[in-house]
């Protein structure tokens, strides 16, 4: 069986979103007849019991760095990890590619040494954070590798990431960006406007691209799959939505406050039975927005779970809530395909219409434009109302099995698994 090296400098047991999408592929590649090996940044904390058995007999390398910097940035889920530093902040400005490069680059004769060992017939790495791909493409180029370059977030076109650094550090983002592209055998996105943007903008490469979606893994989920449909509304009770991790830049509370605020001026009592829980306490911003409207109350941060248990937490809940940062227009939010999982009615605030066309096609949930507070306003009281009176929620759920079936982990596996295959060949 062959061998392919998995480089995700995020993956478990460091609780970020980004580790998720290496894991998914590391414990079902051998379905598909790849031997996987996971080379990634040591991290503290502990793997479940399931996440173990999963990966019993996947060797995993680890690199320890001196310094864990960006430990806590961004977890999806808070556990086992601290905040972001200030320290942290400073480098991703001011370094070029981000953080972690001076790390890498320190540790490339250990990486170089480990690779040779491994003898991977080919190569997977992932981004952010960026500097894993340059790495590969260092590790790669010298040893003749095949290898796939996963943009599963996008880089130097994310207008959000780029806010703040300065001329010089942008251009040689662009520089580093430019390289890894032109070295890569094959380009992975995780979304297709992503893989459009880049087609467009690097049209001179003549790029060979394609796009897997991120997925939800049933093998790793502890509760069944669907289990449910719509939340049984009895009358009376609290409307409760749930966002399944933190708010943050990327995904604000700014737009569900705003509203609040607006269906609370229309009608006071039936407002008041909104409420909104998330896996971790508002931020600094936003909890001085709600508390500027009177809205603290509203918001409430439950106890971090692991990902296995996100579908028993994510059932009490009777509306599953995205929400997008208006600048990110062409990611898919990696919890969505938890939520099709679910089996409750899904509320989106994404600008991405390729999250709209998933939730119309696999008719899970709806999706409304970030910035239509009135619009927004009035779904929620309308409810609010539903929930009072015992009525279905004016949310559209008639879940399409089969199609939500086609974002499962072994799926998408199997779609990694075919590219390896061609770019071996």
């Amino acid at each position: 069986m062959p061998t392919v090296l998995l480089f995700a400098p995020y993956f478990l047991p460091r609780r970020r979103v980004g580790a998720m999408r290496p894991l998914r592929f590391a414990i079902h590649l051998r379905e598909f007849g790849w031997d996987p090996v996971v080379m990634t940044i040591a991290s503290r904390g502990a793997l479940t019991p399931r996440e173990a058995e999963l990966l019993k007999g996947i060797p995993v390398v680890e690199l320890r760095p001196p310094v864990d910097l960006t430990g806590g940035s961004e977890s999806q889920l808070g556990q086992g990890e601290g905040r972001r530093t200030a320290a942290s902040g400073l480098l991703r400005l001011r370094l070029p590619v981000d953080g972690w490069l001076p790390f890498f680059l320190w540790s490339y004769r250990r990486i170089l040494r480990e690779v040779r060992r491994i003898g991977p017939d080919a190569v997977w790495s992932t981004g952010d954070p960026w500097s894993g791909l340059v790495i590969t493409e260092m590790l790669c180029r010298r040893l003749g590798i095949p290898w796939i370059a996963d943009f599963r977030d996008p880089w130097t076109l994310c207008r959000v990431r780029s806010r703040g650094r300065g001329p010089v550090v942008r251009a040689l983002d662009r520089r580093f960006e430019g390289r890894v592209l032109r070295g890569a055998d094959a380009v992975l996105f995780q979304a297709t406007e992503t893989e459009r943007r880049y087609r467009e903008r690097f049209a001179e490469l003549g790029l060979r691209t394609t796009t897997i979606i991120n997925s939800f893994d049933e093998a790793l989920l502890a509760d069944p799959v669907l289990e449910a449909g719509p939340h049984p509304a009895g009358p009376g009770g609290r409307l409760r939505i749930g966002f399944f991790g933190r708010f943050r830049e990327m995904s604000p509370a700014g737009p569900v406050i705003d509203a609040l605020a607006e269906a609370g001026r229309r009608d006071p009592e039936l407002a008041a039975e909104v409420h909104v829980h998330s896996f971790g306490p508002l931020n600094t911003e936003d909890r001085s927005r709600a508390e500027a409207h009177g809205l603290a109350d509203r918001f409430h941060a439950e106890e971090a779970v692991p990902l296995e248990q996100a579908l028993s937490a994510l059932r009490r809940f009777d509306v599953l809530l995205l929400s997008t940062h208006p600048d990110r227009d062409e990611i898919i939010p990696a919890k969505l395909l938890e939520y099709l999982a679910v089996g409750r009615p899904i509320l989106s605030l994404s600008p991405n219409p390729e999250v709209a066309r998933i939730l119309e096609e696999t008719g899970t949930g709806v999706q409304m434009p970030v910035d239509d507070t009135a619009g927004l306003a009035d779904l929620l009281l309308r409810c609010a109302d539903a929930k009072r009176q015992g009525d279905p929620l004016p949310i559209p759920f008639a879940c399409d099995r089969e199609r939500v079936a086609a974002y499962e982990a072994r799926a998408t596996t199997r779609q990694l698994a075919d590219l390896l295959d061609s770019i071996v060949r």
